[in-house]
């Protein structure tokens, strides 16, 4: 009996052992990565990766999230850097990240005028559904009611609001890139879809803070070429289109419009006391960016970042 006894306890210790074994560990995952391979399966055909859709932006891979671009700009004394400035943007959306050129619409000195504008935002929104994502950037003299980004004629706040209102989508993104534009915030933060809106006139030429422009020195900034001599003027497209991984933000190396917000409200924040902004705004720096909705860290405009600052060393050359 005793001989059986040591031989069942034996045999319970080698199968506790075997099933210890086998047991996963507890040690914690290593962090996703994108596959090494150059071109990572699309499924759904909308220029971002599955991996890309799945583990970072948390769109469905299995449905086209098609993106659509409206950049309406009317500042003729500024139009060499403003077509500089778009044809990097071109290479970056068109060449780079595989989105349609005819999801990519520019409006500039003859072409924008106020009805042509309309008819793109009526475009869009006839092509436009819950799985996409529009981005539209208006650029010129602003107040706190209208801008004058059409050479036939201003455009009020609420107005746009009413032709935007026509968008369905995953989320609208408008810019509104004028002095004292801060005042189309609280009139177009609101739709019938989730609206993000970003504001002001100090984003037509990048951040003014000296702080802010020795912590982010890749961005543009006065910084670059003096306090004096701020040429060339550029604005956020470069958070836009990439340095997600210099700017921290989540850490996951992709920028995400949350993490753009979270940058610009640090620069506004700490000039918000200065003359100079003073003389530029009259509203509170909270109010340059707007995102009622909540949904700014999980939108993302762009797969691949560049990781090269190209916006300035184009205008460097």
């Amino acid at each position: 009996m005793k001989k059986l006894i040591i031989l069942l306890v034996v045999c319970l210790s080698v199968a506790l052992f075997l099933v210890y074994a086998q047991a996963p560990s507890e040690v914690s995952a290593p962090p996703v990565e994108p596959s090494a391979e150059p071109n990572l399966p699309d499924s759904d055909g909308d220029g971002m990766s599955d991996w890309f859709e799945e583990n970072i932006a948390g769109y469905d891979p299995a449905v086209p999230n098609d993106r659509y671009f409206i950049y309406c700009e009317y500042l003729p004394e500024t139009e060499r850097e403003l077509g500089i400035e778009f044809n990097l943007t071109w290479q970056i959306l068109v060449e780079e990240n595989g989105i349609p050129s005819q999801n990519v619409l520019r409006l500039t000195n003859g072409e924008a005028t106020r009805s042509n504008l309309q008819k793109a935002i009526e475009e869009i929104a006839l092509r436009a559904d819950d799985n996409d994502i529009v981005f539209v950037r208006l650029l010129g003299h602003a107040s706190t009611e209208l801008i004058l980004c059409c050479y036939d004629g201003a455009i009020f706040y609420s107005e746009l609001d009413k032709w935007l209102d026509e968008i369905k989508a995953k989320a609208v993104i408008i810019t509104v890139n004028g002095c004292q534009a801060e005042g189309a915030a609280s009139i177009l933060n609101d739709g019938p879809c989730p609206r993000i809106v970003l504001t002001g006139g100090f984003s037509m030429e990048g951040f003014y803070n000296k702080e802010t422009a020795d912590k982010y020195p890749w961005l543009p900034t006065y910084n670059d070429y003096g306090y004096d001599n701020p040429d060339p003027a550029v604005d956020y497209n470069d958070i836009f289109f990439g340095f997600a991984d210099k700017i921290g933000g989540n850490g996951d190396g992709y920028v995400s419009i949350g993490e753009l917000i979270t940058v610009l409200k640090e620069d506004v924040e700490a000039r918000w006391n200065t003359e100079e902004w003073r003389d530029i705004t009259y509203y509170p720096w909270w109010d340059v960016a707007r995102d009622e909705y909540g949904i700014a860290d999980r939108i993302y405009l762009i797969e691949h970042s560049p990781k090269e600052n190209i916006f300035w060393e184009a205008f460097n050359s």
